[in-house]
C-alpha cells in the first residue's frame, strides 16, 4: 500500500482529500509543518505558501504544493524550493485521486 503524507492545515479540505485517498487504497499520514516528512511516503501534499521557506529538494518524496491562487513567479519560487508540482486547491479537492495515480504511474 502506497503512503501519502498530508500537511493540509484546513480541516475540511484535509478530511475530503484523505477520504478520497483512503477510498482509492492509499495509506494517509498527517504531518504538521514542523514534523519531518516520513521517508516511506511516496507523495507529500502540503500548502505551497505555508512551506515555501522549507527546502524540500533533499527529501526523497514527490512534493505537491497547493494554493488558492498562484502567480507564475510563485510557481517558479516553489519549484526552486523543491516542489515537483503545484496545483490549485480546487483541483486538489476535485482530482487528488487522479493526480496521485498519474504521478505514481509516471514514477514506476
Amino acid at each position: 500500500m502506497k503512503k501519502i503524507a498530508l500537511g493540509i492545515t484546513n480541516f475540511e479540505l484535509g478530511t475530503k482529500v484523505s477520504q478520497q485517498l483512503t477510498d482509492a487504497g492509499f495509506q494517509v499520514d498527517f504531518i504538521a509543518k514542523d514534523d519531518p516528512v516520513p521517508l516511506d511516503c511516496e507523495i507529500t501534499i502540503i500548502p505551497a505558501d505555508g512551506w515555501a521557506e522549507t527546502d524540500l529538494s533533499d527529501i526523497g518524496s514527490y512534493f505537491i504544493g497547493y494554493a488558492d491562487t498562484m502567480t507564475s513567479d510563485e510557481v517558479i519560487t516553489w519549484k526552486e524550493k523543491g516542489f515537483n508540482r503545484t496545483i490549485l486547491t480546487s483541483a486538489l479537492n476535485r482530482n487528488v485521486r487522479d493526480i496521485v495515480a498519474q504521478i505514481l504511474d509516471e514514477r514506476k
